[in-house]
């Protein structure tokens, strides 16, 4: 069934099985729970990533579960044309966005709902006592799942949902043009090269905060990925040709803010020498490269170059020190396709 103006549904013009997939690796991406919703505000796909504040302590209660059960916005019923996100607000305090989803000039296919999430500092919500009151849960309960809600910057919410709203339009309208042409536009191929190649579309803000957001967007989908505790993307100086950390997770302060060394010096340099991708663990077999291991603790670590039309810009590094968490050569592969994506999308964006 088509929306009121004729408006094609999502479902009409990819897998949603497939799009599920993209959902789920978009909610890693931007670290908080999505939902994909058709024009009447019903549920499309599986809820990525719902936080434990909605799925256990909200949910949890009678009282709660009635003030959130449905938790849409009233606006998007009925709304099959327009372009802008707008965000609405959950009765505990942290807010969600509507993302559309555009084909055809302004047409809707259907909505994603990114959140909740939480704007600035927790404390900022702390009417926590009240809140709780209302939606019928203990204070502590209530602050321990909203501490575990992502919290963003209005820039960082806007980097995100900005991307979001660019790559899930753009395989949209590519989806629809092949439909026009009675062409099959689900095959999983086209949706992978259409995700790939819709990064590097992006046409975000060139300014230095969003530039870092974007970053600290790419290491989080790396470490979340992998299921690492640290990393880190070092960017290279162009004038003293030396490799600097330009963000990191899970590493010592004094690490991140006093680290540079040159191309070929340790392993973060090796790479950038060699402009190739390393699996370390205890494995590893190369006289040079076991001669650089220098911190026993890591169990193992993929280290990749973040390059454009082969010119080294940077490193991208992540680790864990669980030996149960190993790394595998496929994990490496995977490293170094997101490594080249970081590369081409920060590269675009400089």
């Amino acid at each position: 069934m088509r929306g009121k103006k004729g408006n094609l549904l999502l479902t009409e013009l990819v897998d949603i099985n497939r799009w599920q997939l993209i959902q789920d690796y978009f909610s890693e991406v931007i670290g908080t729970g999505l939902r994909t919703l058709d024009l009447e505000g019903k549920s499309i796909t599986k809820p990525s990533r719902t936080p434990r504040f909605c799925s256990e302590v909200v949910a949890g209660s009678p009282l709660g579960l009635k003030r959130c059960r449905n938790c849409r916005p009233m606006p998007i019923y009925g709304l099959e044309t327009g372009s802008s996100s707008f965000s609405f607000p959950c009765p505990a305090g942290p807010q969600n966005f509507v993302v559309p989803i555009i084909y055809n000039g302004l047409k809707v296919a259907a909505h994603i709902i990114v959140g909740p999430v939480i704007f600035g500092k927790r404390e900022e919500l702390d009417k926590s006592e009240e809140t709780a009151r209302n939606l019928g849960i203990s204070k502590e309960d209530l602050e321990d799942a909203l501490r575990e809600i992502k919290t963003f910057t209005f820039r960082g919410i806007q980097l995100a949902v900005g991307l979001l709203g660019e790559v899930s339009s753009y395989i949209c309208r590519l989806s629809y043009e092949k439909f026009e042409m009675g062409e099959s536009a689900l095959e999983s191929s086209f949706m992978t090269s259409a995700v790939d190649e819709s990064l590097t579309k992006v046409d975000l803000p060139r300014d230095g905060e969003t530039i870092d957001g974007l970053l600290q967007v790419l290491l989080d989908v790396a470490l979340n990925t992998m299921g690492a505790e640290m990393g880190s993307i070092m960017l290279l100086d162009q004038e003293t040709g030396e490799l600097f950390v330009k963000t990191a997770k899970g590493l010592d302060k004094e690490i991140i803010k006093n680290v540079r060394m040159k191309v070929g010096e340790g392993i973060a340099g090796l790479v950038a020498r060699d402009k190739r991708a390393l699996l370390l663990d205890e494995e590893v077999k190369d006289p040079e490269v076991r001669s650089l291991l220098k911190r026993p603790e890591i169990q193992s670590a993929l280290v990749a170059p973040l390059k454009i039309d082969d010119e080294l810009i940077g490193i991208l590094t992540v680790g864990t020190v669980h030996p149960s968490d190993r790394f595998t050569q496929d994990n490496l592969n995977l490293i170094a396709h997101l490594a080249n994506k970081t590369g081409e999308v920060a590269c675009h964006k400089l």
